[in-house]
């Protein structure tokens, strides 16, 4: 681990500064060396039962856990769920995995999923196909995310939608003013031809009242 690697090189865990490690990262074939992170994550909630060599997880029985992104791959095995829901905000990713309903597996999207996130879910959606309802945050950025999180079901011919994003559901939120930047994000996004129905929606809302929500405050 880098970790180990920095301890022995300079003789403390810390001793190797971000920016040697991303020269390091671009000149350096780290992980192929041993000197990875920490295993990534996947950060699950609700109905979802692995079995791995290792044994069985059953994820409703802790309520939400994190697993090492390994083990979404053979010869692991999984029992589909009802319909999978991704979460962008942790505090209401916690919130709604703990109260999902049965059948429901609750995800945690990060908002810029790292590739071993994306093979897991792809991994997923190949051995437990079922579709999945998106929520991020109802700005451009969330509106984004949310594409790139359905691009996955899309790629295999599964269904999917926003969630929990339009208007009525974040009325009564505290508000933030679009920035400049914002604007012109979402004229970018409404250019898209294929952008789905309940996100034109929304970003046509957010454009008429110029302003962003977070999700926490309703979800």
């Amino acid at each position: 681990m880098r970790q180990d690697f920095a301890q022995q090189a300079r003789g403390t865990t810390k001793a190797i500064t971000p920016t040697e490690w991303k020269w390091l990262q671009a000149h350096v074939p780290l992980e192929a060396l041993g000197i990875a992170r920490f295993a990534p994550l996947l950060w699950l909630g609700g109905s979802l039962t692995l079995n791995t060599p290792g044994g069985c997880i059953d994820v409703a029985a802790a309520g939400l856990c994190g697993l090492p992104t390994r083990l979404f791959g053979a010869p692991a095995r999984v029992r589909a769920p009802r319909r999978y829901w991704l979460i962008e905000n942790r505090a209401s990713f916690e919130r709604q995995a703990l109260a999902a309903a049965p059948g429901t597996c609750v995800v945690w999207l990060p908002g810029q999923p790292p590739q071993s996130w994306r093979e897991a879910m792809q991994w997923l959606l190949q051995q437990a196909p079922a579709p999945a309802d998106v929520s991020c945050d109802p700005d451009p950025a969330g509106v984004a995310i949310a594409l790139a999180a359905g691009a996955l079901w899309h790629a295999v011919g599964l269904p999917w939608q926003a969630h929990r994003m339009q208007p009525q559901d974040w009325g009564a939120a505290p508000r933030l003013p679009l920035s400049a930047h914002d604007h012109a994000w979402l004229q970018r996004l409404q250019a898209d031809p294929g952008l789905p129905a309940t996100l034109r929606t929304l970003c046509t809302a957010l454009q008429t009242q110029g302003h962003k929500a977070e999700q926490e405050f309703w979800l």
